[in-house]
């Protein structure tokens, strides 16, 4: 006859080895100024009038709650000035929607009416710079010549044409460039520029973030320099 076992509901169950019942987690909040007065109101209220408190434990204790009092007030105003530090620096940064910033990249866009515009950035002096555009696809579409110049940002424009002289379509575009430094030639940065279409403020960070057309979040300390929207052009 098989060995039938009968579970009592009742009876205590033993955890399995390696088991832990999971306590809930209590979080601690931060001691605030009323957490300090009451406790040292309690401690009055209670204290045993053949022994009374110590003055100068008391007098510590009063120190310690002015103290907390002071970095809380402290706290607040730094939240509040960096609050309308970002606001003030945003309501600034709207003026410039509508402009181009001019960030590192290494593509430009061609834009109807414009053409496409970007720069070079030279460390050292150099004999000649060659800008090289090329499409989506990485074809050459065409090259642009730049003089001698010293170290700095050296701007650039393409009328965007081809090689043969023929209108390309407006997107976006490869650039890349060489220069002769120190009679070598060798690769230098390129840099872009695109349209601000809306600024924003990150408030984790207390900065001002440009929405950049086709780039989009960008923040200010990025943009080398601003530039304002020219007229269109006949070639364009």
């Amino acid at each position: 006859m098989p060995n039938d076992k009968t579970i009592n509901p009742n009876a205590p169950t033993t955890p399995k080895p390696g088991f832990h019942e999971r306590q809930p987690s209590i979080g601690k909040k931060p001691t605030t100024q009323d957490d300090f007065m009451k406790l040292f109101l309690t401690q009055m209220r209670t204290q045993n009038p053949m022994k009374p408190l110590d003055s100068g434990a008391m007098m510590q204790q009063m120190s310690q709650m002015a103290s907390l009092s002071a970095t809380q007030q402290l706290e607040k105003s730094v939240k509040s000035l960096n609050d309308n530090m970002g606001k003030t620096q945003m309501m600034q940064a709207t003026q410039i929607i509508g402009k181009k910033a001019q960030v590192f990249k290494s593509i430009s866009p061609l834009v109807k009416g414009e053409g496409l515009s970007g720069a070079v950035f030279l460390e050292k002096p150099t004999t000649g710079v060659t800008v090289t555009i090329k499409d989506p696809n990485n074809n050459i579409v065409n090259t642009i010549q730049l003089p001698a110049s010293g170290e700095g940002i050296a701007d650039f424009e393409w009328d965007g044409k081809d090689l043969e002289n023929k209108p390309c379509e407006p997107g976006y575009y490869r650039i890349s460039a060489t220069a002769v430094i120190d009679g070598k030639s060798q690769e230098i940065k390129t840099l872009g520029n695109f349209k601000v279409n809306s600024v924003g403020l990150d408030r984790e960070q207390h900065e001002v973030i440009l929405n950049l057309e086709m780039l989009g979040g960008t923040s200010t300390d990025k943009v080398v320099k601003i530039l304002n929207p020219k007229e269109s052009r006949p070639w364009a």
